[in-house]
């Protein structure tokens, strides 16, 4: 998977969250707009790494652990919304 693939996928997740009502829209936009700084400077942000280390992997993981994956990626997703708005 190429790193452009990966942060599309992370973008859609982040949507989906944000959808679902796992994330707000305020958390959302601030991810989005760290993705986004963090593409433009030639840099993997810190929600691409956690989708990556978290969300993808071993095709080996079943549904369970996948699910943990994404419990995980969500809460990671309010800590690093938290911090960016305290920039």
């Amino acid at each position: 998977i190429s790193r452009e693939e990966l942060r599309q996928k992370c973008i859609a997740t982040l949507r989906k969250l944000s959808d679902t009502g796992l994330l707000s829209s305020k958390q959302k936009r601030v991810l989005l707009t760290d993705i986004i700084t963090s593409s433009a400077r030639g840099e993997t942000s810190m929600v691409e790494v956690a989708y990556e280390l978290l969300c993808t992997g071993e095709e080996e993981k079943d549904e369970a652990e996948m699910d943990t994956g994404m419990e995980d990626f969500t809460e990671q997703c309010r800590v690093f919304a938290a911090m960016a708005d305290e920039d």
